[in-house]
């Protein structure tokens, strides 16, 4: 069994994951987007 430290270091990456999940997929979006320009991306 993975020790209490681990399993709470983990549990707050997923939270951050989670919290930052939308602003991720936006950028993303704008770096594929062929149209936006190389001041956007």
């Amino acid at each position: 069994m993975a020790k209490l430290s681990s399993q709470l270091r983990n549990e707050k990456c997923k939270q951050l994951v989670a919290k930052y999940a939308e602003q991720r997929r936006t950028l993303k979006a704008v770096i594929k987007n062929q149209a936006a320009s190389p001041g956007e991306k």
